[in-house]
């Protein structure tokens, strides 16, 4: 007989609040207080699996600490979140969930860090991040450790079940003002000596586990949070970064809900069967970092999942408007002169999720006023058609560039006919006059006289064939030839042209102030493989060099480091020699960016390749830090001829000289004379670098 639920694949939920913690006390005198929001968040998230999903009781794992007048939890102990019960639940959803099933596991509490059990991978000085069970005063009880916690979603995972973690907890603590907000975590590690065993599995196996999840071995944190290597297989909604807190809020009375907990509600009180995770992480972030500036929303893992669905959708990526002011008619983006844009850029503006392609949906126009680092303000430009039809422009929404509004980004070019016998019968101004039409269509190309210094020049050689040459007379190796008599020809032409400017754009981004505090702080250096190099092992690196040499399909390491006294967000870009440009650093497909404590550094190992057809080719590892949390991924861009995806339209090129434009148009007075020091421009934000990798074929 067959298994009917094959047929119909299940959703199980794994529901864990804390708001009562046993009396406790670490070693330096600190304590994980009560809170007041956990349960609530757990007993919300409950009715909406329950009403808005149908979900059956049964299908429902819970664990809760409540508060009551007597200083106890009101739960019997069976029902306690105490570790063994913790762990207990994970196994027993091990057990029931099937191949196609799925799980959301909510976590609603106390984020803790402790000296950590696991020092051949964590290092001598290492950290155990942690989740804190109900009962963490009695000192023979143990932490849900990063590393078992791992182990738990990889076992979840490795049987085809598919997953989605929230936590609604943090790793750090600090002071609050007023009774309505609390944060969950506090800023000690626990040195208490608790017992070494696991009940998830024996020692060797969380290590092994461990390491074939997480690259770098001795690495503590990552993006995800502070919790978990690199998400992988399944969906991890973490509630702020490592270094931040997460908090909990009265936002409906006196009432509290963890921030994280309340808007990913507010936001599935909405549904949409279309709406990708990554879609309601660029809502949370939004509404969140409105009004906590120090808790920024992370997403790990499979973001272009469907919300509680099976099935992937591309991602829409862009700026996410982060600010609405409606009587100003003014917005505020995530986007900023880090990635290229300037003052007067314009961008259309569209609802979340939308496809970019789709002109009629687009919300408005805006023109960007007030540029920042890693933020700008922008002007609202209603659209004339329809107005009646367009709803107003919320947190949450995003927005693609439309122009660049930046000569410098603008590249030149010039037609340099050629004289052939072989086509000495044929009529070329046709195709000179649809050039020179589809060249006024874009604004990313100027098309200049004969006498005029280009960037590009268009050339019809002996065959028949549209080449593009450089300033000189230089041939650009690009692939397939195009024959000018081809049909679209002319348009491939130029949408070659408009990547080039683009992909050259980035290229050439860089930071010019000499006076940029940050100039020293990010430093990238390549290595080749050692010999006795071992994948999880941490290798020992040597002779650091800016530029490689190496075969196709070989291995080489790159290692990352902040310098500075502050935290830094870590991008790594690749510009490769098919003239697409991806994000490698992190490497999942949602992540923005790795933040660097100081004087953190960490190592990743990339592996070459070649275009088919191409002898050899240059590969441009290019790296950002910043001190806001920011998105490059808008600046990727795909192989020449492909189609751009909706969230490729989000490319952006850079400004000729970033601190001259802010000079000019953002700090139009200059820094005061009488402070005798330069004004905090937005570059002072902000650093990138870039290595060089020739790759041979042999």
């Amino acid at each position: 007989m067959t298994d009917s639920r094959q047929k119909s694949p299940q959703l199980y939920g794994l529901l864990i609040g804390i708001d009562h913690y046993l009396p406790n006390q670490l070693p330096d005198g600190s304590s994980y207080q009560n809170l007041k929001g956990c349960v609530r968040d757990i007993n919300q998230v409950e009715a909406f699996l329950q009403h808005k999903l149908k979900l059956p009781s049964d299908n429902i794992l819970k664990l809760t600490a409540s508060q009551d007048t007597f200083n106890n939890p009101i739960e019997p102990p069976e029902q306690l979140p105490t570790y063994e019960n913790i762990v207990a639940k994970f196994q027993q959803l091990a057990n029931i969930a099937q191949q196609g099933d799925s799980v959301y596991i909510h976590y609603s509490g106390h984020g803790g860090r402790a000296t950590t059990l696991y020092p051949e991978v964590k290092g001598k000085d290492g950290i155990d991040e942690a989740l804190v069970p109900t009962n963490i005063g009695n000192p023979n009880t143990r932490y849900i450790r990063d590393i078992e916690l791992a182990f738990l979603l990889e076992n979840l995972v490795n049987r085809q079940v598919i997953v989605t973690l929230v936590l609604d907890c943090c790793h750090s603590g600090g002071a609050t003002r007023g009774n309505q907000t609390e944060i969950r975590g506090i800023n000690a590690i626990d040195t208490t000596i608790r017992s070494s065993e696991s009940l998830v599995a024996s020692r060797e196996e969380l290590i092994t586990a461990w390491q074939k999840l997480s690259p770098t071995p001795t690495r503590n944190l990552a993006v995800n949070g502070g919790m978990l290597p690199d998400a992988k297989g399944y969906v991890l909604l973490a509630a702020c970064r490592p270094s931040e807190s997460a908090y909990e809020y009265a936002f409906e009375g006196n009432k509290r809900n963890g921030v994280l907990t309340y808007w990913l509600l507010k936001f599935l009180d909405h549904p949409n069967p279309e709406l990708t995770y990554k879609v309601l992480y660029d809502y949370l972030l939004a509404k969140i970092n409105s009004q906590f500036s120090k808790q920024t929303p992370m997403l790990l893992g499979e973001g272009t999942r469907l919300v509680f669905g099976y099935e992937k959708r591309p991602i829409h990526q862009a700026v996410t408007i982060m600010e609405v002011k409606e009587e100003q008619q003014q917005i505020k983006i995530n986007g900023g002169q880090v990635h290229g844009l300037v003052q007067g850029s314009q961008l259309a503006v569209y609802p979340s999720g939308t496809d970019f392609t789709s002109i009629e949906k687009r919300l408005a126009i805006a023109d960007i006023t007030s540029l920042g680092a890693t933020s700008s303000w922008a002007i609202i430009k209603p659209l004339s058609e329809q107005p009646q039809q367009r709803r107003q422009i919320t947190q949450g929404d995003q927005a693609v560039l439309l122009n660049p509004n930046s000569i410098s980004l603008v590249r030149k070019v010039r037609l340099l006919f050629l004289e052939s016998d072989h086509f000495s019968s044929i009529n070329f101004k046709p195709f000179l006059e649809t050039i020179n039409q589809k060249i006024a269509e874009t604004n990313w190309l100027d098309l200049v006289l004969q006498n005029e210094n280009a960037h590009y020049q268009i050339v019809i050689n002996q065959s028949g064939e549209y080449e593009i040459w450089d300033s000189g007379t230089e041939k650009i190796n690009l692939r397939p030839v195009l024959k000018f008599n081809d049909h679209n020809a002319t348009t491939t032409l130029i949408n070659r042209l408009v990547h080039l400017a683009k992909y050259q754009g980035i290229y050439e981004l860089n930071n010019y102030d000499s006076l940029n505090p940050l100039k020293k702080a990010l430093q990238v250096d390549l290595f080749e493989i050692p010999p006795d190099f071992q994948a999880g092992i941490r290798p020992d690196l040597h002779n650091p060099c800016d530029m490689l040499n190496i075969k196709v399909n070989e291995q080489f390491i790159v290692r990352i480091k902040n310098n500075s006294s502050k935290r830094l967000n870590v991008t790594l870009l690749v510009l490769q020699p098919d003239w697409s440009i991806s994000q490698i650093y992190p490497s999942d497909e949602v992540s923005s960016f790795e933040e660097f404590e100081p004087g953190q550094e960490d190592i990743i190992t990339l592996q070459t390749s070649l275009p088919e057809g191409f002898k050899q080719g240059v590969d441009i590892i290019k790296a950002f830090a910043t001190i806001d949390p920011t998105n490059f991924r808008w600046l990727e861009l795909p192989c020449l001829d492909q189609p751009y995806l909706s969230k490729q339209l989000r490319n952006l090129e850079k400004a000729k000289n970033p601190l001259e434009v802010l000079l000019t148009t953002i700090n139009g007075n200059g820094s005061s004379i009488r402070n005798l020091k330069p004004a905090n421009y937005p570059s002072q934000k902000w650093i990138t670098t870039q290595k060089k990798v020739t790759v041979i074929r042999d």
